[in-house]
């Protein structure tokens, strides 16, 4: 509901464009300037909605009945993308030698270029970084493997609904990567709003068809 008072608020024309949250309450709006704080409480609808400036408490009020009356019908509003970046290092042999990791990793690991998909909202960018020198035919190891993931979401504005999601399905998209690539494949930090312009190359791609779905035994 925070996140449908957020979207209505901008709609509004307030000035409502930051976002934060702690153990007890959402914060929207700026510390410093106007700002509305959402509280838990016990009963229904579970927020309370205030507003920093007395004087326009009664416009708040009445955002708040709106998106209360949305997320009651399952309005989920659209669909917001996020995006984070993961990984796949190139080999480095330690020390001490580990026979079976060199092992283990020339015979599992599987190139992959270009884009996948994970059900229907889960878009897998894989490109490859070549080092100047690279030579496939002699090449021993796959080169360095970078996976752009982006999660389509259905709701009404990048909060902290499509954040706990998108953090989700990232951690299950970095797991498959790893199985996908035969390489360990690093956590990213975290997953943010995708930038505005890679939306309108984003939407069309979330329910092509030609864009191949990972599946088992290296097959796409």
């Amino acid at each position: 509901m925070a996140d449908w008072f957020a979207r209505l608020a901008r709609e509004a024309g307030l000035p409502l464009n930051q976002y934060g949250s702690s153990g007890e309450a959402f914060t929207i709006g700026s510390p410093t300037d106007l700002n509305v704080t959402a509280n838990f409480i016990p009963e229904q609808p579970y927020l309370r909605f205030s507003c920093s400036d007395p004087e326009r408490q009664g416009l708040i009020d009445s955002l708040v009945a709106q998106a209360v009356e949305r997320v009651q019908r399952g309005d989920y509003g659209g669909t917001v993308w996020h995006s984070a970046s993961c990984a796949a290092p190139d080999y480095q042999i330690g020390a001490p030698f580990s026979m079976g990791s060199f092992l283990e990793r020339l015979s599992n690991q599987t190139r992959i270029v270009g884009w996948r998909r994970l059900g229907a909202d889960i878009l897998l960018e894989f490109a490859e970084e070549l080092p100047p020198d690279w030579d496939e035919k002699n090449a021993l190891f796959a080169p360095k493997a970078v996976v752009h993931i982006h999660v389509a979401i259905p709701a009404p504005c990048p909060g902290h609904f499509s954040s706990h999601i998108a953090h989700a399905a990232v951690e299950t998209a970095v797991a498959i990567c790893t199985f996908a690539l035969g390489r360990a494949v690093s956590l990213p930090p975290s997953a943010f709003p995708t930038r505005p312009e890679r939306v309108p190359d984003l939407d069309p791609r979330h329910l092509d068809q030609s864009v191949l779905t990972r599946a088992q035994a290296h097959s796409t």
